[in-house]
């Protein structure tokens, strides 16, 4: 559910939108970042909005 994706600021690069997305999908941050990227390339930017717009979004994880 929505509720339990979230933006991972601690281990995340950028916004951490990629690190909370592998976290809650269970796959590899590195992939999922390099997916992205290969996307936002090919999709003629359209995967670089959804990512800025995940980024502004989604809820920072609560630090532990």
């Amino acid at each position: 559910t929505m509720s339990n994706i979230y933006r991972n600021k601690k281990q995340g690069m950028i916004f951490g939108v990629c690190s909370g997305l592998s976290e809650h999908l269970g796959i590899n941050a590195a992939l999922l970042r390099v997916a992205f990227v290969l996307a936002a390339i090919f999709s003629g930017s359209l995967f670089f909005w959804i990512y800025l717009l995940l980024g502004i979004f989604l809820p920072v994880q609560d630090q532990e």
